[in-house]
This record gives structure tokens, sequence and C-alpha cells, in this order.
């Protein structure tokens, strides 16, 4: 999960970085690489799409498995036992 996470968080930082450089389009005498750069933004959401897709897949599972519950559960139970042995 917290790889996910970070790969949507590093596209959000992109999108938005790219995105305040946009209005700077080259012309058509820029050096190549420098045109094929104006495809980053396009890319980098293509990407967090496919990332997020993935994410709300992965959540839909660990909701289907009930492992918040579960986690709830084994933390209460943790807890009680650390109450109890300061008693």
């Amino acid at each position: 999960m917290q790889q996910l996470l970070g790969d949507l968080h590093d596209c959000d930082v992109w999108i938005a970085l790219l995105s305040s450089h946009a209005g700077r389009r080259p012309d058509s005498t820029a050096p190549r690489g420098r045109r094929r750069a104006d495809g980053l933004p396009l890319r980098r959401r293509k990407r967090r799409r496919l990332i997020h897709g993935r994410f709300v897949a992965y959540w839909s599972r660990l909701k289907h498995d009930r492992i918040w519950p579960r986690l709830s559960a084994l933390l209460r139970n943790e807890l009680a036992a650390l109450a109890g042995a300061d008693a």
C-alpha cells in the first residue's frame, strides 16, 4: 500500500510541476528532446490513472478480506494484554 500511495504522490508532484511549465511550449526549432518533454504531463496522468486503479483494487481486496476489523481486534487484544501485564 505504501508503494502505491508513494507512486500516486510522485505522479501528483510531477503533474503539478509539469503543469506549471505548460505555458512554456518550445517551438519547432527546439531540440528534439525538449519537444518530446511536452508529452510528459499526459504520460504522468496516464500513469496516475493506472496506479489509482491498482490502489482501488487493492483497497477493495482489503475490505473484502475484512482486514480493518481484524486489525482493530488484534490491536485491542494486544492493548488489553499490555494493560493486564501492568496490573
